[in-house]
Protein backbone atom coordinates (compact mmCIF):
# COMPACT_ATOMS: atom_id res chain seq x y z
CA UNK A 1 0.00 0.00 0.00
CA UNK A 2 1.26 3.95 -0.53
CA UNK A 3 2.14 6.14 1.79
CA UNK A 4 -0.99 7.75 1.16
CA UNK A 5 0.64 11.43 2.77
CA UNK A 6 3.65 10.99 0.05
CA UNK A 7 0.33 10.18 -3.00
CA UNK A 8 -1.20 12.99 -1.88
CA UNK A 9 1.95 15.35 -2.19
CA UNK A 10 2.42 13.60 -5.53
CA UNK A 11 -1.13 14.46 -7.04
CA UNK A 12 -1.51 17.81 -5.82
CA UNK A 13 2.03 18.78 -7.01
CA UNK A 14 1.21 17.31 -10.09
CA UNK A 15 -1.84 19.00 -10.88
CA UNK A 16 -0.51 22.09 -9.67
CA UNK A 17 1.93 22.00 -12.31
CA UNK A 18 -0.16 21.10 -14.86
CA UNK A 19 -3.11 23.53 -14.49
CA UNK A 20 -0.74 26.61 -13.78
CA UNK A 21 2.77 25.53 -15.38
CA UNK A 22 2.10 26.24 -19.28
CA UNK A 23 2.72 23.48 -21.85
CA UNK A 24 6.48 22.63 -23.59
CA UNK A 25 9.62 23.67 -21.15
CA UNK A 26 8.93 25.36 -18.46
CA UNK A 27 6.12 22.09 -17.56
CA UNK A 28 8.89 19.72 -18.40
CA UNK A 29 11.40 21.80 -15.54
CA UNK A 30 8.13 21.71 -13.19
CA UNK A 31 8.03 18.37 -13.07
CA UNK A 32 11.80 17.94 -13.02
CA UNK A 33 11.66 20.11 -10.24
CA UNK A 34 8.74 17.81 -8.19
CA UNK A 35 10.71 14.62 -8.54
CA UNK A 36 13.60 16.01 -7.39
CA UNK A 37 11.26 17.31 -4.19
CA UNK A 38 9.57 14.29 -4.05
CA UNK A 39 12.74 12.28 -3.82
CA UNK A 40 13.86 14.28 -1.22
CA UNK A 41 10.64 13.91 0.82
CA UNK A 42 10.78 10.26 0.04
CA UNK A 43 14.02 9.91 1.73
CA UNK A 44 13.29 11.89 4.65
CA UNK A 45 10.97 10.10 5.40
CA UNK A 46 12.13 6.40 4.79
CA UNK A 47 15.27 8.15 7.19
CA UNK A 48 13.16 8.56 9.89
CA UNK A 49 11.97 5.20 9.64
CA UNK A 50 7.87 6.74 8.58
CA UNK A 51 7.70 4.71 5.49
CA UNK A 52 8.68 1.80 4.32
CA UNK A 53 10.31 1.06 0.55
CA UNK A 54 8.03 -0.30 -1.10
CA UNK A 55 5.60 2.50 0.30
CA UNK A 56 7.62 5.05 -1.50
CA UNK A 57 8.20 3.12 -4.05
CA UNK A 58 4.55 2.48 -5.07
CA UNK A 59 3.41 6.44 -4.08
CA UNK A 60 5.55 8.32 -6.42
CA UNK A 61 4.48 6.96 -9.75
CA UNK A 62 1.72 9.25 -10.22
CA UNK A 63 -0.59 9.28 -14.33
CA UNK A 64 -0.80 11.63 -16.48
CA UNK A 65 -4.46 13.06 -16.20
CA UNK A 66 -6.56 11.88 -19.02
CA UNK A 67 -6.99 14.88 -22.05
CA UNK A 68 -10.30 16.26 -22.51
CA UNK A 69 -9.33 17.97 -25.77
CA UNK A 70 -7.26 17.06 -29.01
CA UNK A 71 -6.03 19.55 -30.70
CA UNK A 72 -6.05 19.55 -34.89
CA UNK A 73 -2.93 20.65 -35.96
CA UNK A 74 -0.77 19.14 -33.53
CA UNK A 75 0.27 15.50 -33.83
CA UNK A 76 -1.17 14.79 -30.52
CA UNK A 77 -4.49 14.82 -31.71
CA UNK A 78 -4.22 12.83 -35.21
CA UNK A 79 -2.03 10.08 -32.89
CA UNK A 80 -4.94 9.70 -30.27
CA UNK A 81 -7.52 10.24 -32.34
CA UNK A 82 -5.87 8.07 -35.34
CA UNK A 83 -7.68 10.43 -38.11
CA UNK A 84 -5.36 12.35 -40.51
CA UNK A 85 -5.98 16.27 -39.80
CA UNK A 86 -7.51 16.81 -43.70
CA UNK A 87 -10.15 13.84 -42.20
CA UNK A 88 -10.80 15.28 -39.03
CA UNK A 89 -11.75 19.04 -40.85
CA UNK A 90 -13.99 17.40 -43.17
CA UNK A 91 -16.31 15.14 -40.46
CA UNK A 92 -16.13 18.79 -38.33
CA UNK A 93 -17.48 20.36 -41.26
CA UNK A 94 -19.82 18.05 -42.59
CA UNK A 95 -20.73 18.05 -38.29
CA UNK A 96 -19.81 14.28 -38.23
CA UNK A 97 -17.36 15.54 -35.45
CA UNK A 98 -18.42 17.98 -32.09
CA UNK A 99 -15.77 20.80 -32.33
CA UNK A 100 -14.77 23.64 -30.07
CA UNK A 101 -12.64 27.40 -30.87
CA UNK A 102 -11.05 28.32 -28.60
CA UNK A 103 -9.90 31.30 -29.53
CA UNK A 104 -8.74 30.67 -32.80
CA UNK A 105 -7.83 27.23 -32.35
CA UNK A 106 -10.68 24.55 -33.04
CA UNK A 107 -10.47 21.47 -30.98
CA UNK A 108 -11.87 18.10 -30.34
CA UNK A 109 -13.11 16.83 -27.30
CA UNK A 110 -12.33 12.96 -26.02
CA UNK A 111 -15.39 11.86 -26.42
CA UNK A 112 -17.09 13.33 -29.51
CA UNK A 113 -14.40 10.87 -31.22
CA UNK A 114 -15.56 8.02 -29.25
CA UNK A 115 -19.66 8.93 -29.97
CA UNK A 116 -18.65 8.75 -33.55
CA UNK A 117 -16.19 6.15 -33.47
CA UNK A 118 -20.12 4.25 -31.78
CA UNK A 119 -22.24 5.70 -34.16
CA UNK A 120 -20.28 3.82 -37.21
CA UNK A 121 -20.96 0.34 -35.40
Amino acid sequence: MPSFPTAILAACLTGIAYSLVVPGRPRTWAKMAIAVLLALVAFARLYLGVDHPSDVVWAESPERPPRVLHTVKGQGGRRATGISRAKLYELMDDREIESVHIGRHRDVPADAVDAYIRRLR
